[in-house]
């Protein structure tokens, strides 16, 4: 009875693993389809001479291309977790740091004025998944004695 239970919730946990994959692969794919087509935006606005719009239109795919590392990063961690039979927490931690940066960044270039509120309570919550990312870093050890055993938490 045990294990079969523990066999359901392994099977449940790589259809929900599934599941998120096959969502990340469609992220990319239409962000890398929004990539192109503000590459070619961008081309007929620097020939028209409308270097303004060119720049806002250059910042749009600097935020493209980082929502697709991060979709990369997080299809790595699921096919990690896949074949190691466990989810690691520090590579959950990494993605949400990069996650906040992303943040910060389209934050103050999209904003004309800068709302230093907005920045600071960013601050706070990288520094807040920081110390995550330090104190799991000070467990890891736990987590790397439990590499390719699919009975891991």
């Amino acid at each position: 009875m045990a294990a079969s239970l523990g066999e359901s919730s392994r099977l449940l946990l790589i259809a929900v693993e599934l599941i998120i994959a096959v969502a990340i692969i469609v992220v990319m794919v239409l962000s890398l389809w929004d990539l192109m087509v503000e590459v070619r935006t961008a081309s007929a606005q620097l020939s028209s001479g409308n270097t303004a719009a060119a720049h806002v239109t250059i910042l749009i795919m600097v935020d493209l291309v980082i929502i697709m590392l991060l979709a990369a990063d997080l299809m790595r961690t699921i096919v990690i977790s896949v074949r190691e039979g466990y989810i690691s927490i520090r590579s959950i931690v990494e993605v949400a740091m990069i996650v906040i940066v992303r943040e910060m960044v389209a934050t103050s270039i999209t904003q004309q004025e800068i709302n230093t509120v907005s920045i600071m309570e960013l601050a706070l919550a990288f520094l807040a998944v920081a110390a995550a990312y330090v104190i799991t870093g000070m467990f890891r050890g736990g987590e790397e004695a439990h590499q390719g055993c699919p009975q891991a938490p």
